[in-house]
């Protein structure tokens, strides 16, 4: 069977000789070699198996939309719950964090856990928004850590106790020990940035640091963002960032901070790079002032 094609020697006119040329060995190569249409390929998604503790989300979820579980209703404790799901209590703990996060569930002290008073199609509007995120987008993952992690540092360094700042030394401490005896420290290092998103005292960055916590020791240990002696430049980094925030100095610990998010970018997806500088957005009054009648506040221009 004969195919026609048509071509032009003219690059205006539809296709040159040359480029029909082309394709039409790369067609007769994928007919001979059994290869498929990279349209084909394309379309092919990656198979993801959920995690547990998303399985969990999933049936509480479907608890909420069958009225099962309705606003203001109390959950089980987590105890009860793990052992009702046949999974680790931390699994169970990850899941309701998740949840609470996002308003879905509220825990009050001699309560428990709560459905949040909101109405059944936003609940489950809201829990299928948490299961649709992509937990895979690596990139989304690592530019919003540093984004969190760099505005921490820069507000750590204005907003930190003394007492918090001997509390970083002694964390930094934990961690270059780990690293002289060889291992890896990667719970005290950790420990360390929380320890700084807990100085900036602002509640909503602490939360968001801590909820992708996981997640990026999870990708440190995939992708072994410490081998080829980077754990020794992470303790370097450290404490270039502890000591800006000893001075007491912002700008100089936000660019700490960003080369050390920078050094860890390297280490998983070269060639993404932050912003050669970090502009802070607004500047706020610390400790807070009282609000006059009609006064705007503490925000500054």
């Amino acid at each position: 069977m004969m195919e026609t094609v048509l071509y032009s020697d003219d690059p205006n006119d539809g296709l040159s000789f040359g480029h029909w040329l082309t394709i039409a060995r790369y067609t007769r190569k994928m007919k001979s070699e059994g290869m498929a249409r990279p349209e084909v390929i394309e379309k092919l998604k990656e198979v993801r198996l959920r995690t547990p503790s998303e399985v969990i989300i999933k049936q509480l979820q479907e608890l909420i939309s069958d009225g099962t579980l309705r606003p203001g209703d109390r959950l089980p404790s987590e105890r009860e719950l793990a052992g009702r799901f046949r999974v680790g209590r931390g699994y169970v703990r990850e899941a309701l964090q998740r949840l609470e996060f996002y308003g879905i569930l509220k825990t009050y002290p001699n309560t428990g856990t709560i459905v949040a008073s909101l109405g059944v199609k936003a609940l489950d509007g809201l829990i299928s928004n948490i299961l649709a995120l992509d937990r895979n987008d690596l990139q989304s993952l690592l530019e919003t850590r540093a984004v969190l992690e760099i505005h921490s540092a820069w507000l750590a360094a204005q907003r930190a106790t003394d007492a918090e700042l001997a509390a970083l030394e002694t964390l930094h401490r934990e961690f270059r020990l780990q690293v002289e005896a060889g291992r890896v420290g990667l719970e005290e290092d950790i420990a360390f940035h929380l320890k700084i998103a807990e100085c900036s005292r602002n509640s909503v960055l602490r939360s968001m640091i801590s909820l992708i916590s996981t997640e990026i020791m999870e990708v440190a240990q995939h992708y072994q963002t410490f081998r080829d002696g980077r754990v020794n430049q992470s303790l370097e980094q450290h404490a270039a960032v502890r000591h800006h925030l000893q001075q007491r100095d912002p700008d100089q610990a936000a660019s700490a901070m960003a080369a050390h998010m920078q050094q860890f970018l390297d280490a998983v997806m070269p060639g993404l790079h932050l912003a050669s500088r970090h502009e802070s957005m607004i500047t706020i009054a610390w400790p807070p002032v009282p609000l006059a009648s009609g006064a705007a506040g503490g925000v500054q221009s």
